[in-house]
């Protein structure tokens, strides 16, 4: 991740939320797991903003992360959500769940800018809610 510092509240709680739920996962349920993670992200993030304000936050936030990480080069933004269908989900295992962790973090430091943090806590509750147990998950 870019210069990540133990008081970064994003930073922080993203790797608790990984620690929690990811890091034991295969890397296909890793992916899988992100991909919950982000919807429900987005939910609680267009009860704000708009749908439209939402995806070109992503937009951005994906950008950055296939610069950083190719191994996300395939994933795509699709019309109401990133995608990571594409994404070889079993190689490089170490490198997607950091490229996961650092998209989660890049997510919520612009949102938290675009909001003035206001959508801070609701929306790192929201990622503490999706966990490796929910139905669905294996």
């Amino acid at each position: 991740m870019t210069a990540p510092e133990e008081d970064d509240i994003h930073y922080t709680t993203v790797r608790r939320w990984m620690d929690l739920n990811v890091k034991k996962l295969a890397p296909n349920e890793q992916v899988l797991i992100l991909e919950k993670a982000i919807h429900a992200i987005e939910l609680r993030a267009c009860m704000t903003l708009s749908s439209v304000t939402l995806m070109v936050v992503l937009d951005r936030v994906l950008c950055q992360t296939k610069e950083k990480f190719p191994v996300l080069s395939k994933a795509v933004l699709e019309k109401k959500s990133l995608s990571f269908k594409a994404v070889d989900k079993v190689q490089h295992a170490h490198e997607t769940s950091e490229a996961l962790a650092f998209l989660l973090v890049e997510l919520f430091r612009v949102l938290g800018r675009l909001t003035a943090d206001i959508l801070t806590l609701p929306l790192h509750k929201e990622l503490m809610k999706v966990t490796s147990n929910d139905s669905g998950e294996s």
